[in-house]
């Protein structure tokens, strides 16, 4: 029997409107405790994520995933990348990339895995090839265990009494991750200022976007709704807090539904520019911003850690060139509010002179 609740996965931005990022989550998958025919048969990549206190730093999340690997390997499970999720899914850039990434190496499966108080879970569904990564109510198995050997051994018992065929024959007993990488390191494309001529266009603000209750999900889970109604509350309060910020701004902008896809739409509606915004580990957003720290005096800046703390980062990118515009001061912080508070009053300093 399947039974429609709420995944435990970041909100994962659709092909078609790049919404954003949610705890909860938008995706609803249609669970089932019985294992997939096709589970040694395909080749999956793991999406990981480890929970902690806000404002931490993350886990040791790769020596779970080593732990992770290895055990699904001796099962015969091919699992050919790793990535933290909440890396993979820093903004809707990051995401296009990465899916393509997987779509390239042929990967038909998508593992979500996740570890809390409570102990381990493992979700494996269909990897749709899109930027989406999956689709809304699409099947899913899940598994899980209050310790990793505990759910090994229940995956091993459900792969013995399904007589699951394996057919993978050669699978990797170690993770294989793929770092982040720089949007792009042409000085042109990736400029570390704020552009000047915000006043020669509209600037598009891409809206927040509400989560959807499914159609039958009260009946099948009761707490899915009043969860669904607290997170959109939260979004609604975040999203007032962030137009009030937006009252300051001097020029032309707009609020839309935004699309990548759309842009050229957007343009011949008179916008210009759109802000985009990334989250994710401080050091993954600085290597994404091919962030260059400035050299003072003719010394160069020190080396530092800048760790795996959640940060938000704005950015505004001009639409007809793609030209990127991150600013010439780290402005991240922990909030969403906060980074955008940073950007516009470091963006705005000058017009105050």
């Amino acid at each position: 029997m399947y039974r429609l609740i709420l995944a435990i996965i970041l909100l994962i931005p659709a092909l078609s409107a790049q919404a954003q990022t949610s705890l909860l989550g938008d995706r609803f998958f249609r669970y089932s405790e019985e294992i997939p025919e096709d589970f040694l048969s395909s080749k999956a990549f793991a999406l990981v994520h480890i929970d902690h206190a806000s404002g931490t730093p993350r886990p040791n999340w790769k020596s779970e995933v080593s732990k992770l690997q290895e055990g699904l390997a001796k099962l015969g499970v091919d699992v050919a990348a790793s990535f933290y999720r909440e890396d993979f899914m820093a903004g809707s850039r990051t995401i296009f990339d990465n899916a393509l990434m997987m779509r390239k190496r042929k990967m038909n499966k998508v593992i979500f895995f996740g570890k809390d108080q409570s102990g381990y879970t493992l979700i494996y569904t269909d990897f749709n090839r899109k930027r989406s990564l999956t689709d809304q109510g699409q099947n899913a198995f899940k598994i899980k265990g209050t310790a990793l050997d505990v759910m090994f051994e229940r995956l091993e018992d459900k792969i013995r009494r399904g007589a699951i065929k394996r057919n993978n024959l050669l699978v990797m007993s170690e993770p294989e991750y793929f770092p982040p990488k720089p949007f792009t390191t042409s000085k042109d494309k990736l400029q570390q200022k704020y552009t000047a001529n915000l006043n020669s266009g509209k600037l598009a603000i891409p809206n927040i976007v509400s989560l959807e209750l499914p159609e039958g999900a009260n009946s099948t889970d009761p707490g899915l709704a009043s969860d669904v109604r607290n997170e959109n509350q939260r979004l609604k309060t975040e999203e007032e807090a962030l137009k009030q910020l937006w009252t300051k701004y001097p020029y032309e902008y707009g609020f839309v539904d935004y699309d990548k896809l759309k842009e050229d739409d957007y343009r011949k509606q008179g916008y210009r520019f759109v802000i985009l915004c990334l989250k994710g580990s401080e050091s993954t957003i600085r290597t994404h911003l091919n962030w260059q720290e400035k050299t003072v005096r003719g010394k160069k800046p020190k080396k530092v850690d800048y760790g795996t703390k959640t940060v938000y980062k704005f950015y505004v990118k001009h639409i007809l060139t793609q030209r990127i515009f991150t600013g010439d001061k780290w402005d991240g912080a922990s909030t969403k509010t906060e980074a955008l508070n940073n950007f516009l009053s470091n963006l705005l300093k000058p017009l105050e002179r």
